[in-house]
């Protein structure tokens, strides 16, 4: 039998119980890294961005004017002369999308104001919507039949044939397009009026050049995430629930050492 002085059992009984302390603290810093790269890995797939794209493949055509010379140009453009006006899509226009938006701008429209605008014609608004989402990448033509009117007498243009939403658009993977709109957007004419499918520009006061813009707006929304695979949460209570067993045992075995020295 070995026999041990006062001080040496006491030096003893320091060192298994800093010891014990050390292994437990190790698995509580373990446990909780676990638990980090879980929450990280996590919030990193919510940062993620979930819906991207532009409309700058979106084209002006078929514009077929009364007089004839109301049609800046019968071809395919981006900028369209309807009488003294001009009727812009505004390219380069792209967004990116993060997180759940209301009324994200998707394609915006520019009409710069002329002088004494006169005239009806009749166009085509191929709108184009390229998309990007974490599954790949998308893209809708959406053909509008479209036609203007210029008044003279308050210097006016409308364009009419705006719908009050998009129908047959696609599904996305992972996330949610809806309730689009068309809204005005601002700019330096007198007026810019959105209503029933119409939109109006009038010069106002201040001169030809003057501008007034129309976006078209969707909510984005991603789905709703999935539930983890039964396996992932067994595995990851299994990790937990190892670790909580390990300091248990660890401790114990501390307390019956401890016990048999000072014994």
């Amino acid at each position: 039998m070995v026999y041990v002085n006062a001080d040496e059992r006491r030096a003893m009984r320091k060192s298994w119980l800093t010891g014990g302390r050390l292994l437990e603290r190790r698995w509580q810093l373990a446990a909780a890294a676990l638990m980090a790269v879980v929450l990280l890995v996590s919030s990193g797939a919510r940062a993620a961005v979930i819906l991207a794209g532009d409309a700058n493949s979106s084209t002006l055509s078929n514009c077929v004017g009364t007089p004839a010379s109301t049609c800046g140009s019968g071809g395919t453009v981006t900028s369209l002369g309807l009488s003294s006006f001009t009727l812009d899509i505004i390219t380069p226009f792209s967004f990116s999308v993060s997180a759940n938006t209301t009324a994200e701008p998707l394609a915006q429209l520019e009409l710069i104001t002329g002088n004494n605008p006169s005239g009806t014609a009749t166009f085509h608004y191929n709108l184009i919507l390229n998309f990007t989402t974490p599954s790949g990448n998308f893209s809708d033509t959406i053909p509008l039949s479209m036609s203007s009117t210029g008044t003279g007498t308050n210097s006016s243009e409308t364009l009419s044939g705006f719908p009050s939403t998009l129908s047959g658009f696609p599904s996305l993977p992972g996330v949610t397009v809806s309730n689009f709109a068309f809204v005005t957007a601002g700019g330096t004419a007198g007026s810019n009026t959105f209503s029933g499918g119409n939109w109006t520009a009038t010069r106002g006061s201040v001169g030809p050049g003057a501008t007034a813009f129309l976006d078209l707006v969707a909510d984005v929304a991603a789905a709703a995430p999935a539930v983890p695979e039964p396996g992932s949460l067994a595995l990851l209570g299994t990790a937990l629930a190892g670790l909580c067993a390990a300091v248990g045992r660890r401790r114990r075995s501390v307390s019956l050492n401890v016990k048999t020295i000072l014994e």
